[in-house]
Order: C-alpha cells, then sequence, then structure tokens
C-alpha cells in the first residue's frame, strides 16, 4: 500500500476551458447545455462556472427601482440536470436555488459567515442606487456534480456527462428603490409596479474543469476491480422538492 500510494503522487493535473452549446449568453428561463471532457479523469470538485451578470432598472424619479443580485450567484439558476449516455442522473429538482441555499445555511457557521464568506464577492446585497454588473464564480453545487463518493469520474468507462441548467425567473432578483434601503417597504404603488418589471442578463458564460492524468498503477488497479466484481459503485447524493 505504502508502494501504491508513493506511485499515485506522481499524476498531471490539465485544465479544461469548456464552452457551452450553442450561445454563451442567457436570460430568465434561459436553458445552457454544456458536455465535460471524454476520456479523461476528471476532478469534479474543481468544475467552475464564469459569468458576466447584470441587471436592469426602471421607472423614474423617486419611482426608480435597481435590480439588485441576492447573496449568492447559485440564485439565478433554477434548475440542475446531469445526463450520463443520455440518462438523467440527476432529476432537475424545481428550486435548485433554494435547495443550495437550504444547505448553505445549515452548513454555515457565525466564524464561516464573518469571515471567509464575507470575503467573497457578492456575499451580500449591495445596498448603493445602481444596477449589478458583476462577474461571478460558481465553483459550488449540489448533487452529482460535486456530492459523490468519489472526487474523480473516470469518463472514458462512464461515456460522455451532459449538465443543463435552467436559469431562474426575475423573481430571484431583489428591488431596490432610490433613497430607500434594502430591506424596507417600497414607498409607492409605482415602484411596486416598476420592481416586477425588473430583469437582468448573462454573458460571456464558460466552465473549466480539471483532468488528472494518472499513473499507470491507477489504471491497473481499476480495470482489477472491475473484473473481479464486474461493476463499480459511484453513491451520490439526490434532492426532491
Amino acid at each position: 500500500m505504502r508502494f501504491i500510494a508513493s506511485k499515485m503522487e506522481n499524476f498531471n493535473r490539465n485544465r479544461f476551458r469548456l464552452q457551452t452549446q450553442g450561445a454563451d449568453s442567457a436570460r430568465p428561463y434561459s436553458i445552457v447545455t454544456l458536455n465535460l471532457p471524454e476520456n479523461a479523469l476528471l476532478h469534479m470538485k474543481s468544475l467552475r462556472m464564469y459569468m458576466d451578470v447584470a441587471t436592469t432598472s426602471v421607472g423614474t424619479g423617486t419611482d426608480l427601482v435597481y435590480g439588485k443580485l441576492g447573496n449568492y450567484g447559485t440564485s439565478l439558476i433554477s434548475k440542475v440536470e446531469v445526463y450520463c449516455n443520455g440518462i438523467m442522473l440527476q432529476n432537475g429538482a424545481a428550486e435548485y436555488n433554494t435547495i443550495y441555499r437550504l444547505l448553505k445555511i445549515g452548513r454555515s457557521t457565525q466564524e464561516v459567515d464573518s469571515s471567509l464568506d464575507r470575503c467573497v464577492n457578492n456575499s451580500y446585497i449591495s445596498n448603493t442606487d445602481s444596477v449589478e454588473n458583476q462577474t461571478l464564480i460558481l465553483h459550488d453545487w449540489a448533487g452529482v456534480l460535486n456530492e459523490t463518493s468519489a472526487e474523480y469520474l473516470p469518463t472514458e468507462l462512464l461515456g460522455s456527462i451532459q449538465i443543463r441548467l435552467t436559469f431562474a425567473d426575475t423573481s430571484v432578483l431583489v428591488p431596490k428603490q432610490v433613497g430607500v434601503d434594502i430591506g424596507l417597504p417600497l414607498t409607492t404603488a409605482q415602484a411596486s409596479t416598476n420592481a416586477a418589471q425588473i430583469s437582468y442578463t448573462i454573458s460571456n458564460i464558460y466552465f473549466t474543469i480539471d483532468s488528472v492524468v494518472p499513473d499507470v498503477c491507477y489504471n491497473m488497479l481499476l480495470r482489477e476491480q472491475l473484473q473481479s466484481k464486474g461493476e463499480m459503485a459511484i453513491n451520490y447524493k439526490e434532492y426532491y422538492t
């Protein structure tokens, strides 16, 4: 075992930049599709999504309402579906952003919230009288993309993995009336009407993921296990709403 452990230290790591299938922009209710690299050993915890997000404002004068992003970028995603060779692995539960929020609250601590989380861009809702124009990076995923019993997935054996993301409607935005602090009621009926019309656009979407090239010892052990047991179990968490 010591020999195997020392041999497994000698591996190469490559990073792929992945483009979406079709457009690299999105709006509310848009669907974005991504194919992960095939014939590779993927480190799933390294999956990152990059995007530029811009919100809009509606109204004039004291009725002007700005669209503000929530305090976590995943709030913009309403559904995540994962397919392996056309078979659905993650069922795309509705309100993925709500599931993620509940998990984040349950796993957070006061120390993490006041230190690490506060150091991250967009970790709290901005109270400024302006629209949002930010670049967000999503790195934490709920379900099969990040919560598996094995951090590394061999697509050489599994086949093609496809991810479909559905973006949320405009209700995930926080309305900010000019001159009124976040969290306080809107002061006029027209401002409430304008708040229902704010929206967002997303551009320059791309992903990155790391691929590992292990020592030949890994492939030998993997194939020996498949020959002896006939299958390889990879457990993962699934959420239903």
